[in-house]
Parts: C-alpha cells; sequence; structure tokens
C-alpha cells in the first residue's frame, strides 16, 4: 500500500510500524508521522481532536458490538441486560469501549459489573458454556455470522451504534492536495482488478470516505458519563 501511495504522491513513503499505543500516541502528538493507519479508532479520534491531524478514509464496513445471548434466552432488548452476567472484550480495547457504552446508553453499568477477558474467543465460550447470559463480541467476528451463531445455539440480541474502523488519518503538516491524493487513491482501490488484489492481501474490503463527523463525535460518546 506504501508503494502504491507513494507512486500516486511522487515520493517514497516510509513504513514504520509501531507496536505500542504509548509510542503511537507520542508519535502523533509530535507530529512524527505524515499519515496513520491504526485499528484501534478512538487512538486516531484523540489525534484529530487533540493533535491537528486530519480524516482521510476509513476501512469499511464500520464496526459495531454484537451482543449475543444463548438461542434459548429470554432477553429481548438490551434493556433486559440489567442484573445480567455479562461477558465482553478488554477494558481498554477499542471493541470493549463500544460494548461498554452502548449498554450505558441502555442503562446498565457494565463498566463496572461486566466481566472483561483478553479475547474475543473466551467470551464465545462462556456463552456456550452458559456461564454468562450476555457476551459482547466484534461485528466483523466470523463468530457472530448467522451460521456460526446457529452452528453454538446462539443468538444476536442487538448491536451497538457502528463506528469507524482501521482509519486513515493525516498530519497538518501535510499539504491539502497531498491528502485528497492519498484519500482518492484508498477510495478507488476496489474499482480496479490491481487494487482489489492489494486490498486482499491486506485482508480489507475496501475504503470509504464521510466518517468525519463520525470521528469527531466518537470520543464525546464513549467517554460520556
Amino acid at each position: 500500500l506504501a508503494e502504491h501511495l507513494g507512486k500516486a504522491l511522487k515520493t517514497h513513503i516510509i513504513v514504520s510500524p509501531v507496536c505500542s499505543f504509548p509510542r503511537l500516541e507520542s508519535g502523533m502528538a509530535e507530529q512524527r508521522f505524515d499519515l496513520v493507519m491504526a485499528r484501534p479508532a478512538d487512538y486516531t479520534a484523540r489525534a484529530i481532536r487533540d493533535h491537528g491531524y486530519r480524516y482521510v478514509a476509513q476501512v469499511t464496513p464500520d464496526v459495531a458490538c454484537v451482543y449475543v445471548v444463548p438461542k434459548s434466552s429470554p432477553l429481548k432488548s438490551l434493556a433486559d441486560a440489567k442484573g445480567k452476567r455479562i461477558a465482553l472484550p478488554e477494558k481498554t480495547s477499542y471493541m470493549g469501549q463500544l460494548c461498554v457504552a452502548e449498554l450505558r446508553d441502555a442503562g446498565f453499568d457494565a463498566a463496572a459489573k461486566a466481566q472483561f477477558v483478553k479475547e474475543q474467543g473466551v467470551v464465545m465460550y462462556q456463552l456456550k458454556e452458559r456461564n454468562v447470559d450476555v457476551g459482547g463480541v466484534s461485528s466483523h467476528s466470523k463468530a457472530v455470522s448467522k451460521e456460526a451463531l446457529e452452528k453454538a445455539g446462539l443468538r444476536e440480541l442487538g448491536r451497538s451504534r457502528p463506528q469507524p474502523y482501521f482509519p486513515v488519518i493525516a498530519s497538518k503538516k501535510m499539504p491539502p492536495a497531498q491528502v485528497e491524493t492519498v484519500r482518492k487513491e484508498l477510495l478507488a482501490l476496489s474499482e480496479s482488478p490491481s487494487g482489489k488484489a492489494l486490498l486482499a492481501r491486506l485482508g480489507l474490503n475496501g475504503y470509504a470516505n464521510g466518517g468525519d463527523e463520525k470521528m469527531k463525535q466518537l470520543l464525546a460518546w464513549l467517554e460520556k458519563k
């Protein structure tokens, strides 16, 4: 992808893998990265809010927390989760935050009362073993496909509001014309055989525009008390 974008920008793009969130945040605060692709969208949203980064595009589709219950569960809506045993992804993870925020809006204090686990596979295991009444899993997980849920004896109870997934943002130092070039190239990937092949190598469906406002509103929703 760096080679593809570099040709369009007529420059060489240096890829800098970042393996820790503190390094990612400090790098964005210091404008060390011209472009950032980061799957936890709350980090890129903070870079937009706090450090002047600009939204470019995001991977499709958006992501949501899917709340799953045993097929025989009497629960009808998220509001029914009050007082029930709930397993969610790690509290500090992006998905964990989405799961908690939607339950909060439904009147349940998941941040204080839910069971948080490191792997989403553990959430599904806890549900299958009937150790919990409700579990939250990423909508991008194969475990929440209709076929997988049916096979596991589970069903979907509801979803959180969809939010940006794996967005691309640009430093305030990057010229607007270059930002627009990157956006056009990302959006066009799914329209050509070579672009589709590149997306397939990355394991991505494609890129979409129009999530700027949603990125700006993301943190306000996650941090709402």
